[in-house]
């Protein structure tokens, strides 16, 4: 007897299968700013989104010296507004190697050994919170200061 197809139509995905992390930093200054002014928000807003592009691009970097399945991997990132905010997205189905590129595995010999703290994208984040962060929120607030006083130019 053959089998009836269900009526419920499957995903594809589902948002379990993707990992994320936000670039920490500056939280009370963006409480503050964001409470003065509308305009500030959105500035904020794309400012995260600036550090996630930094962030996505010193993995490419790390990913590439790493070797292996790691720059593979890092074809999957993305960034992604969840709820106003950037996050830096990553793996999914089309890429179920990504948690192994980044950190290792001990029982699967395709990845590198493992390692708590990642391979190349924690090792960027890092490298972007600790360095590169303050000038990306330096060049935002000039841009806006000279938005707002075009006539000081």
């Amino acid at each position: 007897m053959p089998r009836k197809k269900s009526a419920k139509k499957r995903t594809r995905s589902s948002k379990k299968d993707f990992t994320s992390f936000e670039v920490q930093g500056f939280e009370e200054v963006r409480k503050n700013l964001t409470a003065t002014s509308d305009n500030m928000a959105r500035i904020i807003a794309q400012t995260d989104y600036e550090i996630g592009e930094a962030v996505i691009a010193r993995a490419h970097i790390r990913a590439a010296g790493v070797g292996g399945v790691a720059p593979k991997s890092a074809r999957s990132l993305r960034m992604e507004r969840v709820r106003g905010r950037a996050r830096v997205m990553y793996g999914g189905t089309a890429y179920p190697y990504a948690m192994g590129g980044e950190f290792g595995s001990y029982r699967y010999h395709q990845f590198k050994p493992f390692r708590r703290d990642g391979y190349f994208l924690f090792k960027a984040r890092r490298d972007v919170e600790t360095g590169d962060i303050l000038m990306i929120y330096r060049a935002a607030l000039a841009r806006a200061i000279r938005n707002a006083f075009p006539e000081d130019n």
